[in-house]
């Protein structure tokens, strides 16, 4: 993030209730060229598509709405209300308009929040159905209305609800809640991710580590087994069981453990677990590497070792996982691989220079790549946990007595949840689809899932012996 935006962000310091907010970003003009008379229930052909601005706006409220406290179902009384009894404090409140953006609201946060917020959600579609046909349907804006309905009825044939109205019915009953928790990732995962998910959910425990203080046969270990995975397999496997393995870890993390920099707390195991599990995996496989080439007891193997590591992650980056390029990156920068210099001499200037330019990768060129991607994308995490704590700590926060009013009154910086939402919804899009042309490797997959690696003391031990 540049000078400029943070030096804004910092500026950025007026207050508002959510009502407040929803209704500004309502009475704004998309495009702010836009015409009385070209608000009506018989869109002029140049309004047949919303402005980009609009999209873009109203998206990102959508994904702020819900990392400031609104659940759906609230989110959706909030339009209602405001349709229904539009602000008297503001004489220049223009209710055509006020009526017209909240339909163009709704339609974009169905269309791309469908399998979030929507799909599953019986109570929701109910009062929506209630809310088409008892006012627009009859407040002149049928053909809105009809539109409306036929993007629903697309969205259930693309997505069907995986839930019954009757299972619905019967978990209200009992007291439960039948929307969709705010701020979950989308339902589509890849060919692997039932059992990642099913994973996601155990307990956290440190990244798999050995160490040679317990087991002084380790080495031998090691030298059966993580070595026999990276030598017995293709770089190009190696790294596409990779990518299903870290894309259900990127998928795996809900926005609401991207807040208030939960990740960097005390709690975190708590309060971000998908996020430390993914830093655990990147610690790990980055270990593994590290340790596989420490087990080769001469320069040429540990010199083939490196360069089959740097094509692993060339391959990775040709899949467009830049979690995994950096894994490796990592590993070969670690000082106690970094030091084999006579190792190193046998490695060759092609795959010298792949390393050189992979390293890249952590700068802003990785910032212009990922922008550019089209999903499937892993991005490195720590890049956007590094914007996004830039945002947290830059935006200047509300009065203290803000914090305990009711959320009612509750006063927000909407410049930060803006920002906020615009990374949430990068993310969003690069795991929108999944690698499915990748199938999970009945042998290399739990491999690498379960791959150990010595601890970095034992590491370092290992390399100064060796050379």
């Amino acid at each position: 993030m540049d000078t400029e935006t943070l030096i804004s962000l910092g500026k950025a310091n007026k207050f508002e209730t959510f009502d407040a907010i929803l209704s500004r970003l309502l009475q704004t003009r998309y495009p702010p060229t836009l015409k009385d008379d070209d608000i009506s229930d018989q869109p002029s052909p140049h309004l047949s598509l919303p402005s980009p601005d609009m999209v873009s706006s109203y998206l990102r409220f959508v994904v702020a709405s819900h990392a400031m406290g609104a659940s759906s179902p609230a989110l959706f009384a909030s339009l209602i209300c405001l349709y229904q009894t539009p602000p008297d404090d503001n004489i220049n409140c223009n209710i055509k308009l006020l009526q017209f953006n909240i339909i163009s609201l709704l339609h974009i946060w169905i269309d791309a929040f469908w399998s979030e917020d929507w799909k599953d959600d019986w109570k929701l579609q109910s009062e929506f159905q209630r809310f088409v046909g008892e006012h627009l349907m009859r407040g002149g804006w049928l053909k809105h209305a009809e539109g409306l309905v036929r993007l629903v009825s697309r969205k259930y044939a693309d997505h069907p609800p995986t839930v019954s109205p009757s299972l619905t019915a019967t978990s209200s009953a009992s007291g439960s809640t039948s929307s969709s928790p705010p701020l979950s990732p989308s339902t589509s995962t890849s060919s692997s991710s039932s059992t990642a998910s099913s994973s996601s959910t155990s307990t956290i425990s440190s990244p798999n580590r050995i160490s040679l203080s317990n087991d002084k046969s380790i080495l031998d270990m090691m030298v059966s087994n993580s070595v026999g995975t990276l030598s017995s397999f293709s770089a190009k496997e190696i790294a596409q069981q990779l990518c299903l393995i870290e894309f259900d870890l990127f998928k795996a993390i809900d926005f609401s453990e991207l807040l208030d920099s939960a990740w960097t707390k005390k709690t975190a195991i708590t309060s971000s677990p998908n996020v430390v599990r993914f830093s655990h995996h990147f610690n790990r496989i980055s270990g593994w590497i590290a340790s596989c080439v420490l087990a080769e007891d001469s320069m040429e193997r540990r010199a083939m070792c490196i360069q089959r590591s740097i094509e692993i992650a060339q391959e990775c980056k040709l899949n467009q996982n830049y979690n995994g390029v950096l894994e490796i990156v990592s590993a070969m920068e670690s000082v106690a691989i970094f030091r084999l210099k006579r190792t190193w001499s046998h490695v060759s200037p092609m795959h010298r220079e792949w390393l050189s330019n992979m390293k890249d990768l952590n700068t802003s060129r990785s910032r212009d790549l990922i922008a550019q991607a089209q999903p499937p994308c892993i991005p490195y995490i720590g890049s956007f946990l590094t914007e996004l704590l830039f945002i947290d700590e830059s935006c200047p926060r509300p009065p203290p007595s803000s914090s305990s009013s009711s959320s009612v009154d509750k006063l927000f910086n909407y410049v930060k949840y803006d920002k906020m939402a615009e990374i949430f919804l990068h993310i969003k899009r690069l795991r929108s689809l999944p690698y499915e042309s990748i199938s999970r490797h009945p042998i290399l997959y739990p491999l690498l899932s379960s791959a150990k690696a010595l601890d970095e003391e034992d590491r370092w031990t290992i390399s100064l012996a060796t050379e």
